[in-house]
């Protein structure tokens, strides 16, 4: 369809099909400020970044998976033993229990960034859906009042 065909159409169009399309024109615009303001811009959703906590997960595995046998071994000699411990124990139990926090700690978060992640993608659909739903009703109305004038009119002007 080029542009000439396009103004033939559009030159044969009655006077209530030309006025639908400029109050429909006119009506989007309200349509599209409302989609801007209404639009969810909460920018915690956006700017996570769900790289930065995978890595972090991936470092925090890879420490306690290559200090297991130590870890566990210094644990057990931390809350099994009734006597002295040794400093070195402590100190690699606390470490091996700071890295098991950090990690689950990290698992915690991308679980939450991911549902941060989805609500934020349906609140904006939700707006889109929502916004062209009322404006197509309000565009149909309109088409349909015009429709049932004009069926009115020629009902009054047919001999």
């Amino acid at each position: 369809m080029n542009l000439e065909d396009l103004k033939a159409k559009l030159n044969k169009m009655n006077g209530w099909q030309r006025a639908w399309i400029f109050i429909s024109g006119i009506i989007l615009l309200p349509h599209l400020l409302a989609l801007y303001f209404f639009f969810p811009h909460d920018y915690d959703y956006i700017y996570i970044a769900p790289a930065d906590t995978n890595r972090v997960i991936i470092r925090e595995q890879k420490w306690v998976d290559s200090y297991r046998e130590p870890c566990e071994k210094a644990s057990t000699e931390v809350f099994k033993s009734s006597g002295f411990v040794s400093d070195d124990a402590r100190a690699l139990n606390s470490e091996c229990n700071q890295h098991i926090r950090a990690l689950n700690s990290a698992r915690s978060n991308f679980d939450q960034e991911a549902a941060s992640r989805s609500e934020y993608r349906s609140q904006v659909w939700n707006v889109i859906f929502y916004t062209f739903l009322v404006y197509g009703l309000i565009i149909g109305a309109i088409y349909l009042a015009g429709f049932g004038v004009a069926w009115v009119r020629k009902g009054f002007t047919s001999k």
